[in-house]
């Protein structure tokens, strides 16, 4: 076994439509995340949604650890996430502990990377 180099998360992205068809595209960075703030943002707006974060994302102290943990569910397509806000407000991180896709086949869609380009700023390319 080999323990190999790993990606640092420092955000996250979700695109949802709405059910009156809107495509809304919310980020949060890890900076925000650790703080345990609702800091998500729609992308189009620059809106803090600190006050109107969809009630899908609920946060979740964890007191073990002093971590924050956002549970996600996209209400359309039922795509659930567990993040994990971790770190120290000078390296702070994320972890995708979990992503759930509950359809098999999803019809026209591109999957969690539908343009299959990942940003890998600042790592190797293997």
């Amino acid at each position: 076994i080999r323990q190999e180099e790993r990606g640092v998360i420092t955000q996250v992205n979700f695109t949802s439509i709405t059910e009156q068809g809107t495509t809304v595209k919310y980020s949060m960075d890890a900076a925000a995340c650790i703080n345990g703030a609702p800091n998500w943002i729609i992308e189009e707006t620059g809106e803090d949604i600190t006050v109107g974060v969809p009630p899908s994302f609920l946060l979740e102290p964890d007191e073990d650890t002093g971590d924050f943990i956002w549970l996600t569910t996209d209400i359309p397509t039922l795509i659930k996430t567990r993040i994990r806000c971790r770190g120290l407000p000078t390296a702070p991180r994320m972890d995708v502990e979990t992503l759930i896709e509950p359809q098999k086949n999803r019809v026209n869609r591109g999957g969690f990377c539908p343009s299959g380009l990942l940003n890998r700023t600042g790592t190797n390319q293997n």
